[in-house]
Protein backbone atom coordinates (compact mmCIF):
# COMPACT_ATOMS: atom_id res chain seq x y z
CA UNK A 1 0.00 0.00 0.00
CA UNK A 2 2.95 2.25 0.17
CA UNK A 3 2.78 3.05 -3.27
CA UNK A 4 -0.51 4.95 -3.04
CA UNK A 5 1.00 7.79 -1.04
CA UNK A 6 4.42 8.06 -3.63
CA UNK A 7 2.03 8.04 -6.91
CA UNK A 8 -0.85 11.01 -5.33
CA UNK A 9 1.64 12.60 -3.19
CA UNK A 10 0.14 15.29 -1.14
CA UNK A 11 -3.45 15.08 -2.55
CA UNK A 12 -3.64 11.60 -0.83
CA UNK A 13 -4.17 11.28 3.14
CA UNK A 14 -4.91 8.11 5.24
CA UNK A 15 -8.66 7.47 5.00
CA UNK A 16 -11.17 8.30 8.70
CA UNK A 17 -13.22 5.44 8.26
CA UNK A 18 -11.65 2.85 6.42
CA UNK A 19 -8.10 1.16 8.41
CA UNK A 20 -5.08 1.07 5.90
CA UNK A 21 -6.74 2.64 3.15
CA UNK A 22 -6.12 6.31 1.43
CA UNK A 23 -7.97 8.89 -0.25
CA UNK A 24 -8.02 11.42 -2.57
CA UNK A 25 -9.85 14.29 -4.54
CA UNK A 26 -8.98 15.51 -7.77
CA UNK A 27 -9.95 16.80 -11.57
CA UNK A 28 -9.65 15.22 -14.24
CA UNK A 29 -10.09 17.53 -16.99
CA UNK A 30 -10.62 15.27 -19.65
CA UNK A 31 -13.40 13.16 -18.09
CA UNK A 32 -16.89 14.56 -20.32
CA UNK A 33 -17.49 17.91 -21.60
CA UNK A 34 -15.87 20.31 -18.27
CA UNK A 35 -14.17 17.31 -16.23
CA UNK A 36 -15.20 15.59 -13.41
CA UNK A 37 -14.50 15.80 -9.74
CA UNK A 38 -13.64 12.20 -8.38
CA UNK A 39 -13.27 11.09 -4.48
CA UNK A 40 -11.54 8.25 -4.31
CA UNK A 41 -10.81 5.17 -1.47
CA UNK A 42 -8.31 2.50 -1.83
CA UNK A 43 -7.05 -0.39 0.38
CA UNK A 44 -5.74 -3.32 0.54
CA UNK A 45 -7.36 -7.48 1.38
CA UNK A 46 -6.08 -9.24 2.82
CA UNK A 47 -6.07 -13.54 3.74
CA UNK A 48 -6.22 -14.22 7.49
CA UNK A 49 -2.37 -14.84 7.98
CA UNK A 50 -2.28 -11.14 6.16
CA UNK A 51 -1.15 -11.46 2.65
CA UNK A 52 -1.86 -9.32 0.16
CA UNK A 53 -4.77 -10.87 -1.61
CA UNK A 54 -6.13 -7.92 -3.84
CA UNK A 55 -7.52 -4.46 -3.66
CA UNK A 56 -10.53 -2.60 -3.07
CA UNK A 57 -11.03 1.28 -4.78
CA UNK A 58 -14.44 2.89 -4.47
CA UNK A 59 -14.93 6.19 -7.01
CA UNK A 60 -17.31 8.95 -6.28
CA UNK A 61 -18.31 12.09 -8.50
CA UNK A 62 -18.23 14.66 -6.74
CA UNK A 63 -18.54 17.53 -9.08
CA UNK A 64 -21.72 18.46 -8.34
CA UNK A 65 -20.37 19.55 -4.58
CA UNK A 66 -17.12 21.11 -6.00
CA UNK A 67 -18.60 23.60 -8.13
CA UNK A 68 -21.56 24.07 -5.23
CA UNK A 69 -18.43 24.81 -3.30
CA UNK A 70 -16.12 26.88 -5.11
CA UNK A 71 -19.49 28.85 -6.07
CA UNK A 72 -19.87 29.59 -2.49
CA UNK A 73 -15.92 31.01 -1.88
CA UNK A 74 -15.72 32.34 -5.47
CA UNK A 75 -13.20 30.20 -7.09
CA UNK A 76 -13.59 29.44 -10.18
CA UNK A 77 -15.36 26.56 -11.35
CA UNK A 78 -12.14 23.98 -12.52
CA UNK A 79 -9.03 22.98 -10.60
CA UNK A 80 -9.39 24.44 -7.56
Amino acid sequence: MSLIPQLYGEKCTKSRLVAGAFESTDYFPHLGKQGRWLHFTAAVTRDDEGNVTGGVETLQDVTELKVAQNMVEGNSVDRS
